[in-house]
C-alpha cells in the first residue's frame, strides 16, 4: 500500500507543477481611495461636472482574494472630458473610486437583423 501511495504522489507532482506554470491569473494589491457617499457625489458632480451614465451590481476581490459584493457606478462628464469609475460596498455608506480617467467614448449599439 505505501508503494502504491508514493508511486501515486510521484505521478502527480508534474501535474502540479504543471497546472502552476499555466496559472496567468495576476492579483493587484489595490488602493482605492474611499470616503462617505456624499462627499465622493459632491466631487463628481461640483468639481468633475460628472453624472452617473450606468450602474451595475458587482464584485471586487480584496488583497486576500475574498469577494466583496457593492454597486459599481460609471460616471461621466457631458462633455466627455472624464471619467470615473465608483464601488460602493454592500451595507454601507463609502464610496471608494475604481478608476478615473479622461477622453471615455460611449461605443455606438450596433444593431442586429430585424427578427
Amino acid at each position: 500500500m505505501k508503494k502504491i501511495l508514493a508511486m501515486a504522489a510521484l505521478l502527480l507532482i508534474p501535474l502540479s507543477a504543471n497546472a502552476q506554470e499555466n496559472d496567468t491569473s495576476v492579483i493587484l494589491p489595490l488602493t482605492m481611495p474611499c470616503d462617505t457617499s456624499d462627499k465622493i457625489f459632491d466631487i463628481l458632480q461640483n468639481k468633475y461636472n460628472e453624472e452617473p451614465v450606468g450602474i451595475a451590481n458587482g464584485t471586487i476581490y480584496d488583497n486576500g482574494g475574498k469577494p466583496r459584493m457593492g454597486q459599481i457606478v460609471i460616471w461621466r462628464n457631458s462633455k466627455g472630458t472624464s471619467y470615473t469609475i465608483t464601488f460602493t460596498p454592500l451595507g454601507t455608506d463609502v464610496m471608494c473610486f475604481l478608476s478615473t480617467g479622461k477622453e471615455m467614448q460611449i461605443l455606438p449599439k450596433a444593431l442586429g437583423d430585424a427578427i
